[in-house]
């Protein structure tokens, strides 16, 4: 859903922002950069704390102008002995528009490279997590746009620092209350620290009670004192029915079985951390299979109620095009375009519900907006047959050059085995053993990722997978036949954008030996939805037959693997996921179905994250959504064995 941005107002001096909803200005008229320097940082013992560290972990509440993550971002460049990687979480419920921040961020030069960093990636103002990776790689961003205790209680991480910010405790008290210290104490380890400019006596009682030790120390300027405060104690470990899985071998080494788009980010991601991979696929190249179309679009979905799939699809699709930008940038051969797409409506009553969600949903109109077929003709360069979504920001994508580019950019740390196809796997002392058909050792780590379609169900048999296939045809046509200028569309079905001299249209269902049908569908289908058109002779074009993979509820399953329950005590006990016991270092990237290009991205990183104890980089509840264990836990709620 769309949230209210803040609006830009300034104080009575003219520079200092303020907020007339709050009646309290953004930060000291001392100055923000020393304020974030002397409560933030010092009263965080930073940078000392994350010094030589593989990565450092901030918590923020109230990003604001953003002023406090470009003070610590660059307090951390500066450092030598700075963590690897740095994380920084914020929450805000009222950001700025990209354009006033940019206005903001005029007022300090030093900051102009981060700001241009920072503001090229800056997100769409919907409800949600929203992470925006900067300096190569090195520094994430996660704003958490929304309610400040409703976000905390989807963040899935654990904290070193807390910069407890926002407007005072009297212009703001729901940022100060019990139940959002109570949230952020669930989120800290023994050794995390906060720090605050206030000190109240209700917000002083109020982070006792949650579970830190707080104390006052000399303030910045004309605050006389500021708190600073430690964990006091753990939150209470969640009841298992099994002990978590044996501590992993510490070798950074990890198996990834298929290289199609969800292997090979996966790999990429992985090997960006300073992990080696073997990647092992069965075709004699990359993206052979799923991922091997010779053009794939991608864009958000949509729903009225802005479900669970709508809101990964926004998430994956901001991830894939932050990857497309940053392989581009290392010079990758990699093949896109941001030329948008028009998704019309497959009839009256769709294109009315389409009008309507567009209505509700209150999205800004450079993420998406709705268009009569007359407006839908001037983006795309051929009148539709329905009105429907326009996608501005929609990108088209060819994804052997992709897979090839997440290899490229780490191949020091990617041993990648083609003509090899794992059959069997074992597990014994900590390592995962990939094997052959006659029992030959492939490759061993302590990690396994299956990112191999529906050929996991063969390869976890105990676990019952709840994959399928269905067959599909995408027809490639001659670029010629199509006029230049039409743009890409999608709806009953799909025309790409051109690339090395063709387009693709699908996709069809495909029976056994039906190749000249599924081709002729899919030229129909094409008229159908761009009736302006020539019509295309199917002489000429060429038709690729795939298996797209499939889950029950249209959701991909990401995350680590579950046990196989047999036991009836057990399985009795089981009421929720975190409770399904998980084998040691499995993981899985499986049933992404027609929606590979959008999902793969952030599917690598939720893994890499985990693999690695950083914070993850969507909400609890989504995350919750592609477990792989939750077909498992609805048999279980059901008293099914």
């Amino acid at each position: 859903m769309a949230i209210t941005p803040a609006v830009l107002e300034f104080a009575s001096d003219g520079l200092t922002p303020f907020s007339s909803q709050y009646n309290d200005i953004y930060h000291s008229a001392h100055g923000a950069k020393a304020q974030v320097e002397a409560v933030f940082l010092a009263g965080n013992q930073l940078p000392a704390r994350w010094q030589n560290k593989s990565c450092f972990s901030i918590l923020e509440t109230g990003f604001g102008q953003g002023l406090s993550f470009l003070t610590t971002w660059q307090a951390w460049r500066d450092d030598p002995l700075r963590s690897e990687r740095l994380h920084f979480l914020s929450v805000e419920q009222h950001p700025f528009s990209r354009a006033d921040m940019q206005q903001l961020h005029q007022q300090y030069p030093e900051f102009a490279e981060l700001s241009e960093q920072l503001l090229q990636h800056w997100p769409h103002l919907t409800l949600g997590f929203h992470r925006i990776w900067l300096d190569q790689g090195r520094v994430s961003l996660t704003l958490l746009f929304g309610d400040a205790l409703a976000m905390l209680h989807e963040v899935v991480a654990k904290v070193d620092a807390i910069f407890l910010d926002g407007f005072a405790p009297s212009k703001n008290p729901d940022m100060w209350r019990a139940p959002v210290f109570k949230a952020l104490w669930r989120l800290c380890q023994i050794d995390t620290t906060l720090a605050t400019y206030t000190v109240a006596g209700s917000v002083r009682r109020g982070l006792i009670e949650a579970g830190f030790t707080v104390q006052k120390v000399e303030g910045f300027a004309s605050k006389r004192q500021m708190l600073i405060g430690q964990c006091a104690r753990l939150p209470k470990p969640p009841r298992l029915i099994r002990p978590e899985p044996v501590q992993l071998a510490a070798v950074r080494h990890a198996i990834v079985v298929g290289a199609g788009v969800a292997g090979c980010s996966t790999a990429a991601s992985l090997a960006s951390r300073g992990w080696q991979v073997t990647l092992c696929e069965a075709e004699p190249d990359v993206a052979q299979l799923a991922s091997g179309n010779h053009v794939g679009l991608c864009h958000p979905a949509l729903s009225k109620d802005d479900n669970a799939l709508a809101r990964l699809s926004r998430a994956g699709f901001a991830m894939t095009r932050q990857k497309l930008l940053a392989l581009c940038a290392t010079g990758c051969d990699v093949h896109f375009g941001f030329d948008g797409q028009f998704q019309l409506a497959k009839d009256a009553e769709h294109e009315a519900l389409m009008r309507e969600t567009i209505s509700s949903l209150g999205f800004p109109p450079d993420l998406v907006e709705f268009l009569s077929p007359e407006q839908a003709s001037i983006k795309i360069g051929s009148r539709p047959s329905r009105g429907g979504w326009w996608f501005p920001e929609a990108t088209w994508l060819n994804p052997p050059s992709l897979c090839k580019a997440y290899i490229a950019q780490r191949q020091s740390n990617i041993d990648l085995k083609l003509n090899t196809r794992v059959d069997k796997l074992s597990f014994s002392d900590g390592y995962w053993h990939a094997l052959s058909d006659e029992g030959y050792l492939i490759a061993q780590a302590p990690v396994l990722i299956v990112a191999n379609a529906t050929a996991a169900v063969d390869l976890l048999p105990a676990l019952d997978l709840p994959l399928s296939q269905s067959w599909r045809a995408v027809t490639q046509i001659p670029s010629s036949t199509i006029p230049a200028n039409v743009g890409s569309c999608s709806g009953g079905s799909y025309l790409t954008a051109e690339w090395n001299g063709w387009r693709s249209v699908g996709a069809a269902p495909y029976d056994a030996n039906m190749t000249e049908q599924a081709c002729k569908a899919n030229l129909n289908a094409l008229t159908s939805i761009l009736p302006d058109l020539p019509v295309v002779s199917a002489k000429g074009t060429n038709t690729r037959i795939c298996a797209r993979p499939n889950s029950l509820d249209r959701l991909p399953l990401i995350g680590a693997v579950h046990e196989p329950l047999t036991d009836p005590a057990e399985r009795g006990a089981i009421h929720q996921l975190y409770q399904m016991p998980r084998q040691a270092g499995l993981y899985a990237i499986l049933g992404l179905g027609s929606r590979g290009m959008t999902w793969h991205a952030l599917a690598a990183e939720i893994i890499a994250c985990s693999i690695n104890n950083e914070p993850l980089p969507i909400e609890r509840t989504l995350l919750n959504a592609l477990d792989p264990a939750r077909f498992e836990l609805r048999q279980l709620r059901k008293g099914l064995n």
